[in-house]
């Protein structure tokens, strides 16, 4: 509410700064038709001599003559806002969240004001769908006037906006500075003490509780907590636009991959540093070695080795439809000894622990 597109790009930027994450892909789910716009401006055009100009510019900054700000309260309190939600505006913003969704393998929705109401009705709107990754989402609401929210939420108790809505969820921060108004969204929540430190522990808290649904339902949890963000980070590749992968990547994927094969060793024996042992073994007394290699039964083979080696057809099929799409990252014997180096092992490995592009 009382944000222009420009500005809910900006709030993107802004959020994703603060949350200092490797995102796979960011979207605003903008509503470009307000009908409580529109009707401020009816209000607003009844007075003698006003102009649409300063109109737009009381809006930005929620300031000008008393008529103008009383009407502002009077015309929120009176608007059914969920209502709101309900305009072309909503089925966008549905195939934005299933285009995302797909390339995902969970979402973080943050939603500012009105785009609270949005956010609930995507989800209600994806749940009558029976939209299996619904449950992937994980959300932060700021400055809702909703009166209940889908997560954890942050509104302040100085917010002007959020105050003059009826019904709305109770204000539960309040900032060290604030100002006449205290509802724009970089301004007040994002760059205000303490809100944008609350918001950014909220996002991760959410994303957290995420993740842990998702390992348990992929059965990571067979995995150390060490090797866990690569779990995530490689759940999110596979659902990625297909684009080749540079080398250390390729490796770090491959020796993660192994720990499919570790049949009956504790979840404590499958982490980083058991891979990290098994790749400075394997390339000590194998991989190391130059030279012709064919005909050669290798002690080390990797997952990614061509697909008429035994050791990719004992592969997972979700592994299988990796390296389909990711041929650069399946190699023969030759390739695996011709191109492994101590210093790419290591980068490789260092990628496993802190997955980041």
């Amino acid at each position: 509410m009382f944000n222009s597109k420009e500005n809910a790009h900006d709030s993107l930027v802004a959020l994703e700064n603060k949350l200092k994450r490797n995102f796979v892909r960011t979207e605003v789910a903008y509503n470009t038709s307000e009908p409580i716009l529109e009707q401020l401006l009816q209000v607003y055009s009844q007075h003698s001599g006003a102009n649409v100009r300063l109109y737009w510019s009381y809006l930005s900054e929620l300031n000008g003559p008393k008529w103008f700000t009383d009407a502002v309260v009077s015309k929120i309190k009176s608007i059914d806002l969920m209502q709101l939600a309900q305009d072309s505006d909503l089925r966008k913003q549905i195939d934005v969240y299933k285009s995302v969704f797909q390339d995902s393998v969970g979402v973080l929705a943050v939603a500012h004001s009105q785009g609270n109401f949005y956010l609930e009705s995507v989800r209600d709107l994806l749940l009558n769908e029976n939209f299996e990754q619904i449950a992937t989402l994980a959300t932060v609401s700021v400055a809702t006037p909703a009166p209940a929210a889908i997560g954890k939420y942050v509104t302040l108790d100085t917010d002007y906006v959020i105050r003059s809505v009826p019904y709305a969820l109770p204000a539960n921060e309040h900032n060290i500075d604030h100002d006449l108004v205290d509802h724009e969204f970089i301004k007040n929540y994002l760059n205000g003490t303490p809100s944008g430190e609350d918001i950014v522990k909220l996002a991760d808290d959410a994303i957290a509780r995420v993740d842990d649904d998702i390992e348990n339902q992929t059965g990571a949890n067979y995995l150390d907590e060490s090797l866990h963000p690569m779990r995530r980070w490689l759940n999110n590749i596979k659902r990625a636009p297909s684009k080749p992968l540079p080398l250390y990547q390729c490796l770090a994927i491959n020796l993660f991959l192994k720990t499919d094969h570790w049949f009956g060793e504790s979840c404590k024996e499958r982490s980083l540093d058991s891979v990290s042992d098994y790749a400075h073994e394997c390339f000590e007394v194998e991989w190391s070695q130059k030279g012709s290699h064919h005909g050669f039964a290798p002690a080390c083979p990797l997952p990614g080795y061509r697909r008429q080696h035994p050791e990719f057809n004992e592969l997972p099929e979700s592994a299988k439809t990796f390296f389909s799409s990711h041929e650069e990252c399946m190699w023969t014997v030759e390739d695996t000894h011709g191109r492994l180096t101590p210093d790419l092992l290591e980068k490789a490995l260092i990628f496993i622990g802190n997955p980041i592009n």
